[in-house]
């Protein structure tokens, strides 16, 4: 994949490959913006506030009403949990699916700088692989967390049946 360059806003972004991770597209490549925490300023003015705004308010309404629902328990909701949950909100307020895509896309991301790494080592790919190798244990552990939270409590039951 060539080098792609998109001006917006006065300020150049160079995209990135990252590898399609399910569907028929799979292990296909597409070019995007990689947003780190170096770039960050600098993607927010390329989107401009206005978009930004927008993405950020998506998340958040999306995360909320999430947790708003996980918290009410026979119609009654917890609001105590709900505001300590809020107050956590991460990524980990992602739908399960979401994180899954995540984790597979970090995975897929340290794969294909590990392919680089081997052509032509370079310390700085070697940092990123680092990197990303400690993002996957956190989506990993997030996901777990998520995949738990979801699982009905099924100790009580077998002490029953004993």
């Amino acid at each position: 994949m060539s080098n792609l360059i998109v001006t917006r806003n006065g300020v150049t972004q160079e995209l990135t490959p990252f590898k399609i991770i399910r569907g028929d597209n799979k292990d296909k490549e597409y070019p995007s913006v990689a947003v780190s925490a170096e770039n960050l300023s600098d993607v927010q003015t390329w989107l401009g506030a206005d978009t930004v705004i927008s993405i950020l308010q998506t998340f958040i309404k999306r995360s909320t009403q999430e947790l708003w629902l996980d918290n009410i328990i026979d119609g009654v909701p917890n609001e105590a949990k709900f505001l300590e949950e809020v107050k956590e909100l991460t990524s980990a307020s992602l739908k399960l699916s979401d994180l899954k895509e995540k984790y597979d896309e970090l995975v897929a991301k340290q794969g294909m700088l590990v392919e680089k790494l081997t052509d032509d080592p370079d310390h700085a790919l070697l940092t990123s692989i680092k990197e990303i190798g400690t993002a996957i244990k956190v989506v990993k552990a997030q996901m777990e967390a998520k995949s738990r939270k979801n699982k009905p409590d099924v100790t009580a039951d077998a002490a029953v049946a004993v």
